[in-house]
């Protein structure tokens, strides 16, 4: 066997090897995501909620899309492997999204190392605060930081002000402290309220300073 001949056939083994190793697009193996979408700390089940698959890598593309039953329910599929980029989000009404890190028990979850086995995606109701703040010394301000998952920013406040109502939208179900600071004169004074919102309600607190 002359070598002309060996190398033709090593070239055609190579060209074997090639089309092994690059399949064909539409026989992409099919995964399935199957899990639970939850109001997070009452843990009921969300129906009605919108779970999307979205890939990060590319523009933000929706992947696969689903709708969670009566019981918080999901599931959906979608051809081709698990990539860092690709995430699972929460979508509902008076419901916040995206807010969190992600995994197990938030709104999102990112397949980084594979589907996870039923997974619970927890979302964070809406919830406000109402806060009566009263001037006691009309010499001094108070500036008040927003609590967690508040899309508005601080509020500050002038002695001259001495009764008003302030509204913040926050997560609901939750614990959060209230910075406040109280400034007379040249000192500053730092205060933390504890505060708890109520998921879909509105909860009211007093404050004087």
């Amino acid at each position: 066997m002359n070598i002309k001949y060996l190398f033709y056939l090593a070239t055609i083994a190579l060209m074997i090897v090639s089309c092994n190793n690059n399949p064909d697009p539409t026989k992409a193996e099919t995964t399935t995501v199957k899990g639970t979408v939850v109001e997070y700390g009452t843990n009921k089940p969300i129906a009605g909620a919108v779970v999307k698959m979205l890939n990060r890598e590319a523009g933000r593309d929706t992947v696969a899309k689903t709708v969670t039953d009566a019981n918080g329910r999901f599931s959906y599929s979608y051809k081709g492997p698990i990539s860092f980029g690709l995430c699972s989000y929460v979508y509902k009404d008076q419901y916040f999204t995206e807010q969190g890190t992600d995994g197990p028990g938030t709104d999102k979850m990112c397949h980084r190392w594979g589907v996870e086995n039923n997974p619970v995606l927890t979302a964070k109701p809406y919830a406000w605060i109402k806060l009566h703040v009263q001037s006691v010394n009309g010499n001094s301000s108070i500036h008040i930081n927003p609590p967690i998952g508040s899309e508005e920013s601080g509020i500050s406040l002038n002695g001259s002000i001495s009764d008003t109502n302030v509204f913040f939208r926050m997560w609901g179900n939750y614990y959060d402290d209230l910075n406040l600071f109280v400034y007379k004169g040249s000192n500053r004074e730092t205060k933390a309220i504890p505060i708890y919102a109520i998921g879909h309600d509105t909860t009211s607190y007093e404050i004087k300073y």
